[in-house]
């Protein structure tokens, strides 16, 4: 899976990774289709789906999208996908009139907003503070998109991280696959206590001293411990099963 942010550089130097704090929900797959899988002989052994579902990355940190089917760059545009984000702020350089830069995401419908406000890391006698953020457009020296792959960000898409695009791209599960294809070489479900399926982690954050789980609409409930001074733990479940732990600090 590609993860993308947005880079923009000042002039003196200063570096502001960008995501849209409004990130368009992404539903389904991206409907890649089917790949051969072939044994060691070269006999294929299982027409394997490769479609991957879809899913949109994190608000105010990145932007997530597989690079395969119908969800690569090209497709990713609007307000609050990459493509459309990075449009919309290159657009708004070279232009007369245009003081300071415009950001989409002053309310869920991508109206904008010439503040960037963020969640900083310092609290101010324990209460969570903000930074804020405005950027003349004469001191952008660059605006670029910056890409790297990761895996899957419900469970393990590849063992070795690869594009879908390489012959070696195995899945989702690529032990069975190994196994199938007679292949030597690790057993990666070997330690693996529990397959939680494609539920993923609570995405949490603090908002005027309160917890909020951002992702909260994907599980059936959330389980909350607070530990006074030090932070909350958060874990979700749905249909049954449980998702991994995430923590926040307060």
């Amino acid at each position: 899976m590609i993860r993308g942010q947005i880079l923009i550089t000042l002039s003196d130097g200063q570096v502001v990774c960008y995501a849209n704090k409004f990130l368009v929900k992404k539903t389904g797959t991206d409907e890649a289709g089917t790949k051969e899988v072939l044994d060691t002989e070269g006999n294929v052994v299982e027409q394997r789906d490769i479609s991957t579902p879809l899913f949109e990355g994190y608000p105010e940190y990145n932007y997530y999208y597989t690079g395969a089917g119908n969800d690569t760059f090209d497709d990713q545009t609007g307000l609050g996908k990459i493509k459309g984000d990075f449009e919309y702020l290159t657009e708004q350089l070279g232009v007369v009139g245009n003081d300071l830069l415009r950001f989409p995401e002053a309310d869920e419908n991508h109206g904008d907003t010439f503040e960037l406000i963020r969640l900083a890391t310092s609290t101010v006698n324990g209460v969570p503070s903000y930074s804020r953020k405005k950027i003349a457009t004469k001191e952008v020296v660059s605006i670029t998109i910056k890409e790297d792959w990761v895996t899957f960000p419900y469970g393990r898409e590849s063992g070795y991280q690869l594009s879908k695009n390489s012959d070696n791209f195995m899945g989702f599960q690529e032990s069975q696959d190994r196994k199938k294809r007679k292949m030597r070489g690790p057993d990666f479900d070997k330690y693996k206590k529990s397959d939680n399926g494609f539920i993923p982690n609570p995405q949490l954050k603090i908002e005027e001293g309160n917890l909020v789980v951002t992702n909260s609409e994907e599980f059936d409930e959330t389980i909350t411990t607070f530990k006074p001074g030090i932070g909350y733990e958060v874990y979700g479940k749905k249909d049954g099963k449980q998702s991994g732990l995430s923590f926040i600090a307060c």
